[in-house]
């Protein structure tokens, strides 16, 4: 059971207080599920760190298109109407490049874990028994990991223009004393 008793200064980095779930991101949420009690659940928890101004619910992959350009996040079930398990992965590593992305599934056997992370998932979340501490930290991790990748990205573009300018200037170099 999770704790709610009043941590407002509370420093425990473990603490499982939801008083004390720290939300500093501004980002837009999307949720991708199709179960509808599983998407009220899912949309309960969030909203109590995340306004709900900042979470968008779309039941297929078709309705989740028209949202795309709005969202900052995507949490997405597996299994769809019009996604099978598989074609649901493959889009995991479409997206992954441009959004953080949460798996939100009950798809929780090992080997579909493994395939979501490939694919470049940044976190999952069993529903099963699934805490607002879970998501809230699932969340917050995907933003990070996807912020330090992207990081990563340009602090590597970059290097390889230094490393072409330096190659640059010292052919224009050897050039002109011939």
């Amino acid at each position: 059971m999770q704790n709610l008793q009043n941590h407002d200064n509370c420093t425990c980095p473990t603490c499982s207080a939801i008083s004390c779930l720290k939300w500093t991101h501004d980002v837009n949420i999307l949720l991708i599920e199709d179960a509808a009690t599983c998407a009220k659940l899912f949309l309960s928890q969030v909203s109590a760190f995340v306004p709900e101004e900042k979470i968008r619910h779309a039941s297929n992959m078709a309705e989740a298109w028209s949202y795309l350009s709005w969202a900052d996040v995507i949490v997405l079930d597996l299994q769809l109407p019009d996604s099978t398990l598989d074609d649901t992965i493959k889009m995991i590593g479409q997206w992954s490049p441009v959004w953080p992305i949460v798996v939100y599934s009950s798809y929780d056997r090992e080997g579909v874990i493994q395939r979501c992370i490939a694919a470049g998932a940044n976190s999952f979340v069993a529903k099963d028994g699934v805490t607002v501490i879970q998501l809230h930290n699932a969340l917050h991790a995907a933003i990070e990991l996807s912020s330090r990748s992207l990081l990563q990205t340009k602090i590597l573009a970059i290097e390889a223009a230094s490393r072409e300018l330096v190659l640059e200037t010292t052919r224009g170099a050897k050039a002109a004393n011939g």
